[in-house]
């Protein structure tokens, strides 16, 4: 029968390099979702991202811009709630101000971090279904070519309900009970299932390797399809290739995770590496790669779609131009 294993979260002794590292994270992730937000705006602004690959990554959050309803990058919105969820299910652990912002967010909702860490595995199985049907949506687009942007403006929305849906059922069957961590008069206590988080833990890893190979194979597959039996005008060949580039990149970065999953299994079986690793290292490994998949995307887009390029340049271009005229000029004789 499950059992919970408690016991008093204690404050973190000072830790410089994960302070450090804590600090570097910020300062890379916090203009990163301004950069998403940015994005929001320009994409509601656009007819331009109005294709079934734009609708494959967009979310049900609605905005209106100049009367006209749009919807908005589903990666964006993914990333960004992965990200700042992760401070709370995950990264509070890594230092000392974690302890203090957790115990204050926990004072007023005392059920917030047990929601979070659900959030947080959830995310896992999103993040890699959005990116693999990516890949699908390529691949779709040449065999089913005069299909293919019918079915996915109209059933992208449910696809992502139903990746939604699965991605909640590893949580809601798994056989031991969930972690929680609670406020009690002031001291933190962490109730942890052991035997349960193990077959959890094991089932992921099962999920990160048919994701990974998923992944590989879907990616592989992209461009090899596409140069052999895609018929099309030069124009639509190179917004294929644009759009497989994004796809077949996302995949890659999305991959980082899932090794760091496999490793740690393996490490977990065979203890390949020092103890320091299990103990305190791989927590701050998986912080990195977890920033690497959900902070990533935008500058993907800035690299390779070149309508987020030339909107970016535009915006860009009139924000300097904005600042130039507020220069007061002097002239000399």
């Amino acid at each position: 029968m499950p059992e919970y294993y408690t016991m008093e979260w204690l404050n973190l002794p000072e830790n410089v390099p994960k302070s450090r590292l804590a600090a570097i994270q910020l300062a890379y992730g916090i203009p990163s979702i301004l950069l998403m937000f940015i994005m929001f705006w320009l994409m509601g602004c656009s007819k331009k991202y109005s294709s079934s690959f734009y609708r494959l990554v967009q979310m049900d959050l609605l905005t209106v811009t100049n009367n006209k309803v749009h919807l908005n990058y589903l990666y964006i919105f993914q990333n960004i709630v992965g990200w700042l969820n992760s401070w709370i299910a995950l990264r509070y652990a890594e230092f000392p101000f974690g302890t203090i912002y957790i115990r204050f967010f926990l004072g007023y909702v005392p059920w917030l971090w047990n929601v979070s860490i659900f959030i947080y595995t959830c995310m896992f199985h999103v993040h890699f279904c959005s990116a693999i049907s990516l890949s699908i949506h390529r691949i779709s687009s040449i065999l089913f070519f005069n299909s293919y942007e019918k079915f996915w403006s109209r059933y992208y929305l449910v696809v992502y309900i139903v990746y939604c849906l699965f991605s909640s059922l590893p949580n809601l069957l798994a056989s031991g009970l969930p972690p929680r961590l609670n406020l009690i008069n002031g001291t933190l206590w962490f109730s942890v299932d052991i035997e349960g988080t193990e077959n959890f833990n094991f089932g992921t890893n099962v999920f990160a390797v048919v994701y990974f190979i998923s992944l590989v194979g879907t990616g592989i597959a992209v461009p090899i399809i596409i140069g052999r039996k895609f018929q099309g005008s030069l124009a639509d060949i190179t917004i294929s290739k644009k759009l497989t580039r994004i796809a077949v990149t996302s995949g890659f970065v999305y991959s980082g995770i899932l090794l760091w999953s496999l490793l740690n299994a393996v490490n977990t079986k065979f203890h390949l590496l020092p103890e320091e690793y299990a103990s305190s290292i791989s927590f701050s490994v998986l912080s990195c790669v977890s920033d690497v998949m959900t902070l990533a995307f935008p500058y993907i887009l800035l690299i390779f779609d070149s309508n987020i390029k030339r909107d970016f340049s535009i915006v860009f271009q009139k924000s300097t131009s904005e600042v130039s005229s507020t220069v007061p000029v002097i002239m000399t004789s």
